[in-house]
């Protein structure tokens, strides 16, 4: 059961985990009723026979859209993000779900090139409360495609930070690695080692930035440098969807290259009596994310962009380690966007956003639609703040709990104002748009 630690996972990982709180989805996991789908969604044993085919080494990635009603009432998903393989949260998903997304890492890690490669998994265990035990199935799953190739593989945690204490072989290093990555005549290496892949997309993109160079060791997610910067997802979106389409809606927004365009995108919004929020390039858990209400003053408005760029910068700098990069930004419309309308419910009032996770099935791209991601503010138009508009349950400091629902849920979905026939519709449209993704050229 590749859902369960193995002894050697929990022996090699023993030193982030147990410094780690574990945050408990069961309560969602055991909410979620896969029944209540079609098959081609609920049973995880079923693959659907129109299953799009997925590109070498795609493991899984999950699609967030925020409901919001158009100028005749109809509801309509705007997509907010297209997160890669940095994604948490799969023990939300039923038991078997779970089972065959793992399985699908097992598939892509197959593909690793290389006699003996190195996958390097960014984990830091100071990260807030998110399920870190995922990480480590994860690695574990990765594991076990090396092995299932090469006869062997093993699991490493570099806690130190020093590439000379990663074991010759097929092995997957955990820990913080960005620092441990080298190039030369011959390309990136980690000490003598050249047979090189990367697991996350944020990592990936910042390790090619960092190397300078177009090309990087290849990533668990091919499409990692579209997935992980908004201005490239929000490109392939408007790529996909037609102005017409009755489900989707284009995300309004302009790509800004410096600060001084970043600026000029925002002040043009508020002065123009609209919202906006501005998304920096490849920064996960928020960091950056900053909303503006039309008249913001010109000082508030520089102040406010000025703290973006800042919160962009490594939590942990290295010497000689060149600053994350943050631009380009995306500058979005901020949008109205639907609120949960059943009245008894706790969280009536607050604004919502629906999760499809995307994952892979013998070769093919599946979906499930996972949970609703809920603001842990109820939101006032007349005087909104980002606790009321930033649905990120792991980083408001409340976990989970409460403000995580289970889409495969009867109660759920009475909540929310949905109703099957629309998930099952976005989940289509969801494996749709990775099927698209994948298809596009790589940004240089």
């Amino acid at each position: 059961m590749h859902r369960h630690l193995f002894v050697d996972t929990l022996i090699a990982l023993q030193e982030p985990l147990l410094a780690s709180r574990f945050d408990d989805r069961s309560a969602i996991r055991d909410a979620q009723d896969p029944g209540l789908f079609p098959s081609f969604i609920g049973d995880a044993a079923a693959l659907p026979a129109d299953a799009p085919r997925c590109p070498p080494r795609f493991a899984f990635a999950s699609a967030d859209f925020l409901p919001v009603r158009d100028s005749g009432g109809r509801r309509r998903f705007h997509l907010l993000e297209l997160n890669g393989s940095g994604t948490a949260g799969i023990s939300n998903l039923p038991p078997d779900h779970q089972e065959r997304l793992y399985c699908g890492v097992i598939e892509a890690g197959r593909e690793i090139a290389g006699e003996a490669p190195l996958v390097m998994f960014p984990f830091r265990p100071s990260i807030g409360p998110s399920p870190k035990y995922e990480r480590a199935l994860l690695a574990q799953a990765l594991a076990t495609g090396l092995a299932a190739t090469r006869g062997r593989s093993r699991i490493h945690w570099v806690g130190g930070g020093d590439a000379r204490s990663i074991p010759a072989g097929p092995v997957v290093a955990l820990g913080q690695l960005r620092g441990l990555v080298h190039t030369d005549a011959a390309g990136p290496r980690v000490g003598e080692r050249q047979e090189l892949a990367t697991f996350n997309d944020l990592f990936a993109l910042h390790l090619r930035a960092r190397l300078g160079t177009a090309e990087g060791p290849p990533a668990i997610n091919p499409f990692f440098a579209i997935t992980a910067s908004k201005a490239e997802t929000y490109r392939a979106f408007e790529s996909f969807v037609a102005a017409d389409d009755p489900l989707l809606a284009r995300t309004p927004h302009d790509v800004a290259a410096d600060a001084e365009s970043l600026l000029v995108a925002v002040r043009a919004r508020v002065t123009a009596g609209h919202g906006a929020v501005v998304k920096p390039l490849a920064c996960g858990g928020g960091r950056g994310v900053a909303f503006f209400q039309p008249g913001t003053s010109e000082a508030d408005l520089r102040a406010a962009l000025a703290r973006s760029q800042a919160e962009v910068v490594w939590p942990v700098p290295i010497v000689g380690e060149p600053p994350r990069p943050a631009f380009p930004y995306a500058v979005c419309d901020l949008l109205e966007a639907d609120t949960v309308p059943r009245f008894t419910h706790p969280l009536f009032g607050h604004r919502f956003e629906i999760r499809i996770l995307i994952y892979r099935h013998d070769g093919r791209i599946r979906g499930f639609p996972s949970i609703a991601k809920v603001a842990p503010r109820r939101f006032s138009a007349a005087a909104p703040e980002a606790a009321m508009l930033l649905n990120n349950i792991s980083h408001h400091g409340e976990g989970a709990e409460g403000h995580a629902l289970p889409l495969a849920s009867p109660a759920t979905l009475d909540a929310l104002g949905l109703d099957v026939a629309t998930l099952e519709n976005l989940t289509r449209r969801a494996v749709a748009f990775v099927d698209h993704v994948a298809r596009l050229p790589s940004p240089g």
